[in-house]
């Protein structure tokens, strides 16, 4: 994914779990923040959480493969996330919503 968005021309920047994820957030706010429900140190919903409590206007993408846990997305989206996507995915439902959240990336001149 990461990739395919810088590609395309996004600017990406990634975390190896959630608490980098949350710090790096602090550093520099970003249009948009995709996040996966299970990660290392701290989980997505956490993620959403305190993101939002100390930025409103943060937007974000959760997703999940779901499994034995139940289905986390009713609650990252509870939480704040404005979509949710189920792994695995459709790559170009992703792109369109996030198109749709942060516009396309600007072509260099």
């Amino acid at each position: 994914l990461v990739q395919l968005l810088e590609r395309l021309g996004y600017g990406v920047a990634t975390a190896t779990g959630g608490r980098e994820g949350i710090e790096c957030y602090r550093a520099k706010p970003f249009d948009l923040v995709i996040t996966d429900v299970f990660m290392p140190n701290t989980d997505g919903l956490q993620v959403i959480r305190e993101i939002v409590e100390e930025f409103p206007d943060a937007r974000f993408i959760a997703m999940s493969g779901a499994g034995s846990y139940g289905d986390p997305l009713p609650e990252a989206h509870r939480l704040g996330a404005q979509h949710t996507f189920r792994e695995p995915f459709n790559t170009e439902e992703l792109l369109r919503v996030i198109q749709e959240e942060v516009g396309r990336p600007k072509q260099p001149s």
